[in-house]
């Protein structure tokens, strides 16, 4: 399961050299936190133990994707403001104006 969630994460989120590295810092931290689990001497399952472990990985992994991806997202959403304003800016000329600043006394 593991290593299906690594190729996913690399699929999805395209890291860069720098997010290679945090990615694997995530796994790094996952296995060790699955070893200590499993060297827990407590009663307690393991499997719940196991399973936050996965919890924080996911955590760890959306991060680093998000972190690569917000500057493409950004860059794309200015691309389509732009694009909307140009195709409706013929259409609908909107006025500029600013709203007053003082607030109306009657309602």
């Amino acid at each position: 399961m593991k290593p299906l969630f690594i190729i996913l994460a690399l699929l999805l989120f395209s890291p860069s050299a720098q997010a290679d590295e945090s990615l694997r810092n995530c796994v790094s931290n996952h296995n060790q936190c699955v070893q200590n689990c499993f060297e827990q001497k407590e009663d307690n399952s393991p499997a719940a133990c196991v399973a936050q472990c996965a919890g924080v990985e996911a955590q760890c992994a959306g991060k680093v994707g998000i972190s690569n991806s917000e500057p493409f997202i950004r860059k794309k959403a200015e691309q389509l403001e732009k694009l909307l304003d140009d195709f409706f800016g013929d259409i609908l000329p909107l006025p500029k104006k600013e709203a007053p600043a003082e607030k109306p006394t009657d309602t």
